[in-house]
């Protein structure tokens, strides 16, 4: 596989729409969804919501945690997910694949030659046969840091990392992660520390490293995509315009859980209603560079911190304003 493009950036930040954007586009393989390869390779993940400590992983330890990946995607649905694939994957052929071409490259420490080996079976368990484009669109929330790495590995690689307005974020992936009332925000805010620090880092390390903003993306979609494309060295077609899946077009992933036909601005908004004053003062206090930098208005905390938000339980609501009084006295956040 030669010039991959690379998506990056946090949860939550609008990297599964640039990807649904791409998915129009001819001679590219966009993979539906989420590889997490450094991860399942046992690579050390900081990224908090995808943490994992580094391990010495036999090829089959490997495997299996790619298969228990895809056997989830072909179990459950949901409209927030990163992508719809329930039944989409014929486990066998995925298999036979990483069997015959990855084992090898695996065993040998050949990480490129590895990580083509499974885009290609996850293709093959897609469509029952290897891609005939020769270059792939990946995203995974975890890999901004491991742009240096992934650069090392495809020098040819291109990269665009995808940035929204963290007071927005935040708000989107709270609610994303509220499956039993209001959570421990520790875990979402150490992920946007890990995804900004890189967003810093990376461009810095990487010449041809694309910063693209979620809102000018929804705003001004054909201006943005022109230069996505221009970015990574494809035409322009109208096609790069429209959401798309593999089936057709891409509803989103919503934490609202709502349906989206096409590029929506209501995401740029729909978060002030929900924004609870802990999350501002938390912003405010460890991003306020973010906000200068990207040109987003800094909001003043409107209520008390100390006021619970909906839902948060006792021991949800102590941890957070303990973890507040540890940050707010020293400025930055306890990891």
């Amino acid at each position: 596989m030669e010039r991959p493009v690379f998506i990056l950036g946090s949860h939550k930040s609008g990297t599964s729409l640039v990807r649904s954007l791409l998915q129009g586009a001819p001679d590219l393989f966009v993979v539906p969804l989420e590889t997490h390869f450094f991860q399942f390779t046992g690579f050390w993940v900081d990224y908090a919501l995808r943490r994992s400590p580094p391990r010495s992983l036999t090829f089959d330890e490997a495997l299996a945690a790619m298969r228990a990946h895809l056997q989830r995607s072909n179990a459950i649905a949901s409209t927030t997910s990163d992508s719809v694939l329930v039944g989409r994957w014929h486990m066998p052929a995925f298999d036979a694949w990483m069997q015959k071409q990855g084992r090898g490259r695996f065993t040998a420490g050949d990480w490129r030659g590895f990580f083509d080996a499974y885009i290609e079976a996850l293709h093959v368990g897609l469509f029952g046969q290897p891609p005939d484009a020769i270059r792939f669109v990946e995203k995974s929330v975890e890999h901004a840091e491991f742009a240096a790495l992934l650069k090392q590995l495809y020098p040819d690689a291109a990269f665009v990392h995808i940035v929204r307005n963290p007071y927005a974020t935040l708000v989107s992936l709270r609610r994303h992660m509220s499956i039993a009332g209001y959570p421990m925000l520790g875990p979402a805010l150490a992920a946007l520390n890990n995804a900004y620090y890189f967003l810093y880092h990376n461009p810095r390390m990487i010449s041809d490293y694309l910063v693209v903003r979620y809102e000018d993306l929804l705003q001004q979609p054909e201006e943005v995509m022109r230069r996505i494309a221009a970015h990574i060295e494809i035409p322009f077609t109208p096609q790069l315009l429209t959401p798309a899946s593999l089936d057709g077009p891409w509803a989103g992933n919503s934490s609202s859980g709502q349906a989206f036909k096409g590029i929506s601005t209501q995401p740029m908004t729909a978060w002030r209603e929900h924004i609870q004053a802990l999350e501002t003062a938390f912003i405010n206090l460890l991003f306020p560079h973010v906000l200068r930098d990207f040109d987003y208005d800094r909001r003043p905390v409107r209520g008390s911190v100390y006021r619970p938000a909906p839902g948060e339980r006792l021991k949800t609501y102590i941890k957070n304003r303990w973890l507040w009084l540890l940050t707010s006295r020293s400025g930055v956040l306890p990891l």
